[in-house]
């Protein structure tokens, strides 16, 4: 995914979730965090957002798992962003 194409995605699901349409805002935050062509640090900012997304939504168990694929993505990499916002989540 190119920058222009990145940042209009990232600004379409931010609108979204402003806007109160959080389904529709989860599947952008899914779909950006899904693409294999992004760095790991951007995919685990937008798994971060998705979790944040669930829980507007009262969906925990998914909020969850969105924070637990982002903590598998940092283990690898020796960061630890997402599990620290997991905790203060808890």
């Amino acid at each position: 995914m190119d920058h222009a194409s990145y940042t209009r995605d990232i600004h379409a699901a931010v609108q979204l979730f402003e806007s109160g349409r959080l389904e529709q805002a989860a599947l952008a935050w899914r779909a950006l965090a899904s693409d294999p062509d992004l760095p790991f640090p951007d995919r685990v900012v937008q798994l971060l957002n998705l979790a944040l997304t669930f829980t507007r939504l009262g969906r925990m168990v998914e909020a969850e798992a969105a924070y637990d694929e982002g903590i598998a993505i940092e283990q690898r990499l020796l960061r630890g962003y997402l599990l620290e916002s997991k905790a203060a989540w808890l």
